[in-house]
């Protein structure tokens, strides 16, 4: 004997299938596809108590967002594939005793779970399924594309899930922006100080690294001078930051390889102090009694460290070949 409660439960799936491939609630309404899943719970819900007497009270239960699922698949299914239609090449398509499709996996005879052994068909381009896909990415910390694809395959078979994922994954704003490479630009000429056949040493750019310990427990820090044209190198040690003391290290420089014509260097407070006490000398005086010009300094704009490229290059190439010399040594 038919029961009347089923009949009328089947045809009002039924009716809420057909209002829904008309309209297309499901991907217009709500942008997630959890929303869209509850409401189908919810109306689920309703529909089956409305055939008996009762309240509809409490949270939905995971059967019932289950089955709800389940008939979403199946209005996806029904709008996107025809009868008798190929759905992808070595695809084995079952059907379940609802109506829903399946992918027959080679894992058909594990101890897997049902879903894992044979997951629901879907096709590439359909909102809903975007929506999936969306948020399993954020449930799942922005994962990428073979990780959304190893995750959506325990449920879920997608025609063409690498390049439907792919795309997916390429639209989330976040994404793109800590994925996004920087913008790339030509390199601007070398300027005439650094091109022209100066003698060694007349254009230099200066700067400090460190600090390195000595076995007393004291703090020195390097100087570095490097020829802008030739790119050799002086090294000057000295025992603190402060302006006395890099003059100090200078006039070791002068005395030792000549005096600069030109000098780079960074807005450091002891850089910029020695700049400052030299514009105090009176050079028109010096110039007329020993026939020395005035030496041109010339600062990096604040901020603006990339501007030392020349010199920063060759601290670093020190600093390797201090950490494999001395290693944990002082």
């Amino acid at each position: 004997m038919v029961n009347k409660e089923e009949v009328n439960m089947e045809s009002k799936e039924c009716v809420l299938a057909e209002v829904a491939l008309e309209r297309r609630w499901f991907s217009t309404k709500f942008s997630s596809y959890s929303s869209n899943l509850r409401v189908i719970g919810w109306i689920k819900r309703f529909l089956s108590r409305s055939c008996k007497r009762g309240i509809c009270a409490g949270s939905l239960s995971a059967e019932e967002i289950e089955q709800a699922e389940r008939t979403m698949v199946g209005i996806i299914q029904r709008e996107a594939f025809e009868p008798g239609k190929t759905y992808g090449k070595n695809l084995r398509v079952g059907v379940f005793s609802d109506g829903l499709l399946y992918v027959e996996s080679k894992l058909l005879y594990s101890e897997e779970s049902e879903h894992f052994r044979r997951p629901f068909l879907l096709p590439h381009k359909h909102p809903l399924v975007d929506l999936m896909i969306r948020e399993e990415h954020l449930r799942n910390n922005h994962a990428g594309t073979h990780i959304l694809m190893s995750i959506m395959r325990e449920k879920f078979w997608i025609i063409k899930s690498r390049k439907t994922i792919g795309r997916i994954v390429r639209g989330c704003v976040k994404c793109r922006r800590f994925d996004q490479r920087p913008t790339k630009i030509s390199c601007a000429p070398l300027p005439n100080d650094r091109t022209e056949p100066h003698g060694i040493f007349k254009v230099v750019g200066i700067d400090l690294a460190g600090p390195l310990y000595l076995k007393d427990g004291s703090k020195v820090w390097m100087v570095l001078f490097t020829c802008a044209v030739y790119r050799a190198i002086h090294l000057e040690m000295v025992s603190s930051l402060e302006t006395d003391s890099f003059i100090l290290a200078l006039s070791r420089f002068i005395g030792r390889r000549g005096r600069p014509s030109t000098i780079y260097s960074d807005n450091g407070t002891n850089l910029a102090g020695t700049r400052n006490l030299f514009s105090r000398l009176k050079w028109d005086k010096i110039a007329k009694e020993t026939q020395e010009q005035i030496i041109s300094w010339k600062l990096n704009p604040p901020t603006a460290a990339w501007w030392g490229g020349f010199w920063e290059r060759m601290i670093r190439m020190i600093k390797n070949l201090l950490r494999k010399i001395l290693g944990h040594r002082i």
